[in-house]
């Protein structure tokens, strides 16, 4: 799903995606909505561990351990899309949309909203720059 989404703005040629969070200028969060899920495994430990950095070496008694989690959330798809101020700090979001199987590939209906919506303001701004390069002489 993430996959697909990079896939249709690098198609689009509007944005270009970066991995430093220092060269964006927008961040694109998307989830897949679901109603619950549950993860589970098991966290195993081999070897010793120190009591103190440069210690003796102790046996770890407690090497095996469960682990368990769970998340509860929307059943609908989320794609939000945030500013990031000077100081590399979010802002926003400044453009959200929810969707129930809105990031469904290949349609991906929200990345679609996103894209028009990103050329009506444009075409907006221009049509209010238009009259004021006009009227400067």
């Amino acid at each position: 799903m993430v996959a697909d989404v990079q896939k249709a703005i690098l198609n689009w040629g509007q944005y270009k995606i970066t991995i430093r969070r220092s060269e964006a200028d927008l961040v694109v969060f998307v989830r897949k909505g679901r109603i619950a899920s549950a993860n589970g495994g098991i966290r195993v430990h081999a070897g010793n561990r120190n009591s103190t950095p440069g210690g003796s070496t102790q046996p770890d008694d407690h090497a095996v351990g469960g682990l368990g989690g769970g998340e509860i959330g929307p059943n609908e798809d989320i794609f939000w899309v945030y500013s990031l101020d000077p100081d590399g700090k979010l802002t926003g979001p400044i453009w959200r949309k929810n969707l129930k199987d809105g990031l469904d590939a290949p349609e991906l209906v929200l990345f679609e909203k996103f894209k028009k919506d990103v050329a009506t303001s444009v075409a907006l701004q221009a049509k209010h720059q238009a009259p004021a390069r006009k009227s400067t002489p």
